[in-house]
Parts: structure tokens; sequence; C-alpha cells
């Protein structure tokens, strides 16, 4: 007779303990080298044993699981079910050591954002930027050029040809050095003294760990999520004027970049989410690593075709320390 998952358990006598866990799965899943991230490839995602495992030591059900990860109750049957495994699917990384960190099974992952890939002194001097350094900046403040220019008194027109992304270096292309290091073929701005000096106090933050101004709502821990409808209630339990309440700031280094919020989880819309890409400094397949999701998601989710699922964008905030961490019965 096939022995049950509970039978497994007992053969193994697995208890609270970390130790009784595959240990490749306790493997942090992404590092940090001179401030890229890249896999773990000592990482492996857990099998339905260790699934229960932590299931059954702590006395968590499928639906507290739902809770902490806010999908539907389903999705995570469907995580801890033989038929998912089988299939040889797994659970999002993002997801399950963010449950193990909770639970102190594993430490805590915890990486330190390269910040805007823009120098030193377009913020501290009348240094003007480059093209791609001021296309960082409009999507940082989360302005469009049209507002901008109105806001300014700089023509539309010169904003415009002067807010354009770089392009990665090819031979024959010119570039200017970037803060990061990076070649990209980019060039000055042509704004004059005068002209940068009314834009800069519009877009430009005091200093470069200062982080974007996004609405508390998209910071916020707390959700009425109805793990067994499958469907959130949260933009009929949140008003108008909490929803575009923008989150406080902490400028205390060794604390969240953002102070807490009980105003109820909204996602980011598309401006807040590259805003916090480009603040971070990462690139597009480090956002998928972290977040366990493809980079056509991440793509989407820049054009506004999709909105990260709630586990995907919390674990970006928690590891890169821009809001507090979330506890298991929250």
């Amino acid at each position: 007779m096939e022995k049950t998952v509970q039978n497994l358990l007992d053969d193994l006598a697995l208890n609270t303990s970390s130790k009784n866990l595959n240990q490749a799965t306790l493997e942090h899943y992404a590092f940090q080298h001179h401030g890229k991230i890249r896999p773990v490839s000592k990482y492996s995602p857990p099998s339905l044993i260790d699934i229960h495992a932590v299931k059954e030591a702590h006395s968590l059900r499928t639906n507290d699981l739902a809770r902490y990860w806010v999908v539907a109750s389903k999705t995570a049957s469907k995580w801890c079910s033989p038929s998912f495994h089988e299939k040889g699917q797994v659970v999002p990384a993002s997801a399950w050591q963010s449950l193990l960190e909770r639970l102190e099974l594993k430490e805590r992952i915890v990486f330190k954002p390269r910040y805007p890939d823009i120098r030193a002194e377009v913020f501290s001097t009348s240094q003007r930027p480059t093209k791609h350094e001021f296309w960082q900046m409009i999507k940082m403040k989360m302005l469009t050029k049209k507002k901008l220019a109105e806001l300014s008194g700089v023509p539309f027109e010169k904003i415009s040809e002067n807010s354009i992304k770089g392009k990665l270096e090819y031979d024959g292309f010119s570039f200017v050095p970037q803060a990061s290091g990076r070649k990209l073929a980019t060039e000055d701005t042509s704004f004059t003294f005068e002209e940068w000096q009314k834009i800069k106090p519009i877009i430009c933050p005091p200093k470069i760990y200062h982080p974007p101004k996004v609405r508390a709502c998209v910071l916020s821990k707390v959700t009425n999520f109805d793990v067994n409808k499958g469907a959130s209630d949260d933009r009929l339990q949140i008003s108008a004027e909490q929803r575009n309440t923008l989150a406080q700031i902490s400028l205390k280094r060794n604390s969240p970049y953002y102070l807490e919020t009980n105003i109820n989880y909204a996602p980011p819309n598309k401006y807040e989410f590259l805003a916090m890409m480009i603040f971070i400094g990462l690139s597009i397949s480090e956002m998928a690593l972290i977040m366990s999701c493809t980079k056509t998601k991440i793509e989407q989710i820049i054009d506004g075709k999709k909105r990260p699922s709630f586990y995907e964008w919390r674990r970006l905030l928690e590891v890169f320390n821009l809001t507090s961490w979330r506890n298991i019965n929250e």
C-alpha cells in the first residue's frame, strides 16, 4: 500500500528543526555580488514532504498559507498537492523562502539597493544629467513629460528630446560613463544652466538614497483578500483618500525606507513599479529572479498589462528593507 504524506512524515520524524528539512531548500535562492543579484545553484525548491513537514510542525492549515501568501485557497492547495509536484512544477521561491524566514527556519535574505544609475555630482552640483539619467529621474518622480514641462516652464519639446533611455553599448556607439560602470549609448542633455535650475528641484531627490514617493497602500501588508473566493475586496474597503495617501519615508539608514501603514493593500501601478525598480537599480532579469516570475511578466507589469502577485511584490520590498517584514498571522 502506498504511504500517505503523513506516514512519510512520521517515518522521517520531522519536527520544528530546520535540520530535518532538505538542506538545499534552506539555501538562499539568490545572492548579491558587487551589487548584482545572481541565482544560487545549490538552492532546491521544496518537495511535497518539505511543505507538509513545515505545515505539521507549525500547525499550519492550507488556508493559513494562502492568507500569508495572499493567494486563493485553491492555489495553495495545488502547491501542496502530490499531482502538482509529480508534474515537475515548483512552489515559487519568493513565496516559500519568505515563509521559512518568518518561521525562523532559515536566515533572512537582505540585499542593498544599487540605487539609480545617476552620478553623485548630478545630485550635489549644477552638473546636468545625461539623457539616460534624466529619463530615470522622470520615471522615479512618476511625472509625464507634459506635466514636467508645465511645472518647470521648460518647453515640452526640449523635455522630450532629452528624456531618452540609454541603450547597451555596441561597437561604433559613443557613450557617457555611468555611475554603475555600464556602457550605455547616451549623451549629455542640452539644457541650459537656467533650464536645469528650474527642472532639478522638481525631479531630483536631495540624496540618491531617497526612495520614490509611492502610495502608502502599495507598501501595506494589511489585506482583506478572501482566500476562499480568490478575490479581494480592497477596492471596496479603501477610500479614495486612503488610496491616494503617499507613504511616509524614513531617513534612518538602518530602518526600512518606508514607515508602516494600516491602509489596506493595493497593488502598484506601472509607474510605481518602474520607479521602485530604478531606485533599487535592478535589471528585468534580476527583478524576475527576486520575485520568482518570468522576465515576460516583469515587462508586462512595466507596460501596465499585468500587476504583480502580492507575494512577488512583497518579497522584493522585504529583501531590500523597503518595508517591515510581515508576520505569519497578519
